[in-house]
Formats: C-alpha cells, structure tokens, sequence
C-alpha cells in the first residue's frame, strides 16, 4: 500500500497491548525512506531491519522500568510523560 500511495517514507511502530487490536498506545517508532526502485520485498526487508532494532531497546526498557504505561493509560518514559512516540531514524544510533 506504502508503494502504491507514492509515499516516501514507511517504518515500524512498538505499542503497549491493550484489549484494542494494535490500539494500545505507541512508545517508539523507526522510519524508512521508500526509494523509487523499491519493491515490496526490498521496502518490507528494511523495515523488518528496523523492527529489529526498536523491539529489543523497548523491551530493554521496560525491563529497566524506563518505560511503563501508568493506571490512566498515559505512557511514561524515565518517570515523565510521554506525548509522543520516541522516534529511531533508519541509521541513526539508538537512543539509550
């Protein structure tokens, strides 16, 4: 759909599960740019790369207890609120 629609970016998004389908909220994000040469194979390999790097520092997150989803349902990161999802750009070192 991403190729179709023309669009220039596509990417990964970690969520907190909550009984919605993929309707909890989002902690992290990474990004892709689309090249004009992709195809569904080639675009899908460099976001599964991505994939890969957001799941294990969520988790390693979580598992440190920088990361928690308060009883209001309200994300927290290092104790303060989350507004917006931490973004990680394709290439870009991982945020500690």
């Amino acid at each position: 759909r991403v190729l179709e629609a023309g669009r220039r970016e596509h990417g990964a998004s970690i969520h907190f599960v909550t009984e919605k389908m993929d309707g909890g909220p989002v902690v992290l994000q990474a990004r892709v740019p689309v090249h004009a040469d992709d195809t569904v194979d080639s675009l899908a390999a460099r976001v599964l790369a991505q994939e890969h790097r957001i799941f294990p520092l969520a988790i390693r997150w979580f598992a440190e207890q920088r990361l928690s989803l308060d009883s209001d349902g309200q994300v927290r990161f290092d104790g303060r609120p989350l507004t917006r999802p931490r973004m990680l750009d394709a290439g870009a070192e991982a945020p500690c």
